[in-house]
């Protein structure tokens, strides 16, 4: 069937949308290759909503970061050693996280982590149009992914299925086709072959581990063995790559719906459970 001429002058508005925006993001990343400062902490008017450069969603720290700062810190980490560990959180990953002991103990212990999307920022009371767009289009990501594919890194893929990890190749050979994956491995809870892994990743030369896990087992797996892993970055996906690029996003949306309008909630009630329980110990 033939494209009416509404549909393709929509979709050619869309594609030059889309490349403005490519070309916008390059343009920061090569600012940032170039080594031009940023600044890494951004206040707020209101009080209580920023610790320094930190959000706090659920009690879980954040950093707050715009998609520039956080890309120069991963450059810094890329060129330091021991590995660095960087976590993307989305609302469903915090609602179901949030919930599990010690998770937010584990995810203090990253090197930086960020928000996922806009309803984290959102939720923490992140009014700065300009983050909330970044998250919004994960312009975050696609700069690593950039970085990754301009200097032909080597990566190592973990996910909790085949069918995910095959969807995750899929997605960086088709729009980062230089990023080298070196090689990949399904992890499931309870069957975890630690030492397989790690000698899998260490005889790679693998320049940055992509984790597509589920918590609590993607905090646990790296916080055990970070000592005795050979590489720069772990990226802690999570639930962010299935919520955003995987072809089964549509299958969830309901739950991710729900996710992103409790999460704002659920942080209310447990600011105002917080400053209750803080006025009753007389701080």
């Amino acid at each position: 069937m033939a494209e009416s001429e509404d549909s393709l002058q929509k979709r050619n508005a869309n594609c030059r949308k889309n490349n403005k925006n490519v070309k916008k993001y390059e343009v920061s990343l090569l600012k940032v290759e170039k080594g031009i400062p940023v600044c890494y902490n951004r206040g707020t008017e209101e009080k209580g909503e920023y610790m320094e450069n930190k959000i706090n969603v659920l009690d879980i720290a954040i950093d707050n970061y715009s998609a520039k700062e956080a890309m120069q810190k991963t450059v810094e980490y890329m060129q330091s050693e021991p590995m660095n560990l960087v976590g993307v959180l989305t609302a469903k990953s915090l609602m179901h996280a949030a919930e599990l002991e010690g998770y937010k103990e584990n995810v203090a212990r990253f090197d930086m982590v960020v928000a996922g999307e806009t309803s984290v920022l959102e939720a923490a009371g992140v009014k700065e149009r300009g983050k909330l767009k970044e998250a919004e289009m994960h312009i975050y990501l696609k700069m690593v992914m950039r970085y990754l594919s301009k200097h032909h890194r080597r990566v190592f893929l973990l996910t909790q299925s085949e069918i995910l990890g095959n969807e995750v190749m899929q997605y960086l050979e088709a729009d980062y086709k230089h990023i080298v994956i070196a090689g990949s491995i399904v992890v499931q809870e309870g069957e975890t072959a630690d030492d397989m892994i790690i000698n899998e990743i260490n005889g790679r030369e693998i320049d940055c581990v992509i984790a597509v896990l589920e918590s609590p087992l993607q905090e646990e797996f790296v916080l055990k063995n970070q000592p005795l892993i050979d590489t720069r970055i772990w990226l802690a996906l999570g639930d962010s790559f299935v919520t955003n690029h995987s072809t089964r996003k549509r299958k969830g949306r309901l739950v991710d719906f729900w996710a992103r309008h409790a999460l704002k909630r659920e942080n209310e009630r447990y600011k105002k459970a917080s400053w209750a329980a803080a006025q009753e110990r007389g701080i």
